[in-house]
Parts: structure tokens; C-alpha cells; sequence
């Protein structure tokens, strides 16, 4: 039996032209993987087909309630026809839920470049800068900080000749 939540869905979002982000939720079994293959294929006849600049697929495996070994192995064959157009495809969202992978699974996973969410792998791949902050609300803060002033000079002591003995005074002895 079939729940609703195992079977495999599929959307696709253009963060950029030479980007494609497929979500993956369900099971990835063989019949899973075979939905992503068709997806795949989609997306790289529209790239033959010059209507796509596509150079990076993302599969998201966040939304993955199940893996089964055949059906991630599978997904070689997405990687081997996307080189064939010169697109890459990338993985996303596995690793935190290694436990649930069989250790097949996880090690055919680790032949693709992964990343831990899909946010880090737009980011990654289309360079583009983790934190933006728009220019109106920068305010940068400037905080003045004087020179060090340097220690007064302490004053040296000076070595005065000693005085010189006064004249002796003549003294007169009464007669």
C-alpha cells in the first residue's frame, strides 16, 4: 500500500537562468528516482533544445521520507546525461538525515558535490553573498578612536656644577 506522502513529487524553481532547483519529497525508491530521471531529462532537452542556459541542476532531497539503494543509484545516470550537455547536478539535504540512507545509498550520494541546504547551494554556485543588506538600512558605525598620545617626557636631571666657594672674607681682629 501507497500512502500519500510516499509518493514521489517533483517542483521546479529557477533561482537563475543557469540554475534549476528540483525538490525531491516522498520515497526515493526506483519509481521515485524514475519521476527525477524524467524531470531531469525535461529540464536538459530544453537546454538542447537552446531554450534553456542551464548549467547546474540541484536535486533537494530535504522533502525524501525514504531512500532505497536502487533508487539513489539511479541518479548516476542523471549526473552521466547532464555532463553530456555540460550541466552539473548537484545534491542537497541528505546529509543531516544520513541515518535514514542505507550505507550503499550514502556512499553512491558522496560521488556528487553536495551541500547541506538548497539556500547554500544557490548561494554557492551563483556566488552570491550569504547576508545581503539593503543600503538604506546600513548604518555604519563609526567609532572615533584618538591617537595614542605619547607619555610626557620625564625630565632628566640636569648636572649643575657646584657653586663655587665664596671669597673669603677678611676678618679684623681688634688691636
Amino acid at each position: 500500500m501507497v500512502r500519500p506522502h510516499d509518493r514521489t513529487a517533483l517542483s521546479v524553481r529557477s533561482p537563475d537562468d543557469s540554475l534549476r532547483l528540483i525538490r525531491v519529497t516522498g520515497r526515493l525508491d526506483v519509481g521515485g528516482a524514475a519521476t527525477v530521471l524524467r524531470m531531469v531529462s525535461a529540464q536538459l532537452e530544453l537546454v538542447a533544445a537552446g531554450h534553456r542556459s542551464v548549467t547546474d541542476l540541484v536535486l533537494d532531497l530535504t522533502g525524501v521520507t525514504g531512500f532505497e539503494t536502487a533508487g539513489v543509484t539511479s541518479l548516476r545516470h542523471a549526473r552521466f546525461a547532464a555532463g553530456q550537455r555540460g550541466v552539473t547536478v548537484h545534491l542537497c539535504g541528505f546529509d543531516a538525515r544520513r541515518h535514514l540512507l542505507p550505507a550503499a545509498a550514502y556512499r553512491v550520494l558522496l560521488d556528487f558535490r553536495s551541500f547541506p541546504s538548497a539556500e547554500v547551494a544557490i548561494e554557492t554556485l551563483l556566488d552570491v553573498p550569504p547576508i545581503a543588506v539593503p543600503a538604506q538600512t546600513f548604518i555604519p558605525v563609526v567609532t572615533a578612536v584618538p591617537p595614542p598620545v605619547p607619555p610626557a617626557p620625564v625630565p632628566r636631571p640636569v648636572a649643575v656644577p657646584p657653586a663655587p666657594d665664596p671669597a673669603p672674607t677678611p676678618t679684623v681682629t681688634p688691636a
